[in-house]
């Protein structure tokens, strides 16, 4: 769920098992693992992660919350996620396929585009027909309440007359704009994936514990500089050229304490303005 001070908007993404969460600037980024059965126990396939664009209620009412509209699916991982981070305009990823991956979070422009959709190509995308929005402006459709108010005979009307692709055209005609049908779940939504990350970093185990600050990356988990274990481990990247577009992240130290619990590692991290970090996890201490 995904509050602000007017109230909150609520995801029913139906996608799985949520593995982490962060929001900033708008966005709300989520983490799933999928179950596989293929898989040794607990059965989870490789993660992928979600970002949702909070956009301006349908409602009309200037005090109702936001609502959430799908933007991005991101998918590179080869195992289960339980990372992630936004800020100074990057999206972090990790997990246990002991890296993590560094991702556009948006642009300005991105962000002003949403704003200025109509509600009724606010609605197409929340079900992944945003791409038949044009066409809806050119015929007429621009009243999102006759939208809803319509039969499935009405709706047939309206796919024929956008140009709807055959599958499209079924499902908006049983299920019209209404985001939460079970056919809408995951698959149509999702249906273009972002593309490529921006950098990969390899560490030197799982990662468990992500945060984001100015230039500043902070990773933990069951990292180990010396394959070892017997300490907790925590690392950072400086990532200002990266957020820049003018070079990569580079690794600036990576912070050791001894640790009794040899098979645990960092749970949680934290930092603040880029220049403190807190990390905490198995050893029971902070």
């Amino acid at each position: 769920r995904y509050y602000d001070g007017r109230g909150e908007a609520r995801l029913d993404d139906g996608a799985g098992d949520v593995s982490a969460l962060a929001a900033a600037d708008g966005l709300v980024v989520v983490t799933h693992n999928p179950l596989d059965l293929t898989r040794p126990p607990p059965h989870l396939g490789s993660g992928f992660t979600d970002v949702w664009r909070a956009v301006p209620s349908q409602s009309g009412d200037a005090s109702a919350p936001p609502e959430l509209a799908p933007l991005r699916r991101l998918r590179e991982h080869t195992a289960p996620l339980y990372a992630c981070a936004i800020g100074g305009g990057l999206i972090a990823t990790g997990g246990d396929d002991n890296t993590v991956r560094l991702w556009p979070a948006g642009t300005e422009a991105e962000r002003v585009y949403w704003l200025a959709l109509t509600d009724v190509a606010v609605a197409l995308g929340r079900i992944g027909l945003q791409r038949y929005s044009a066409a809806f402006d050119a015929a007429g459709y621009l009243d999102l309440e006759s939208l809803q108010r319509m039969d499935a005979s009405q709706r047939a009307e309206v796919a024929k007359a956008t140009g709807m692709k055959h599958g499209h055209a079924r499902k908006f005609e049983k299920y019209g704009l209404d985001a939460s049908a079970p056919s809408y779940y995951g698959y149509s939504r999702w249906s273009n994936d972002a593309g490529a990350s921006l950098q990969t970093l390899q560490l030197p185990g799982k990662v468990w514990a992500l945060a984001l600050d100015c230039h500043l990356l902070v990773a933990g988990g069951a990292l180990s500089a010396d394959g070892e274990g017997g300490h907790i481990c925590v690392m950072l990247f400086d990532v200002a050229r990266l957020a820049a577009g003018r070079g990569a992240a580079t690794a600036l130290r990576t912070l050791r304490a001894q640790s009794h619990a040899r098979q645990w590692g960092v749970r949680s991290v934290a930092t603040h303005g880029g220049t403190a970090v807190v990390a905490g996890g198995g050893a029971g201490g902070v």
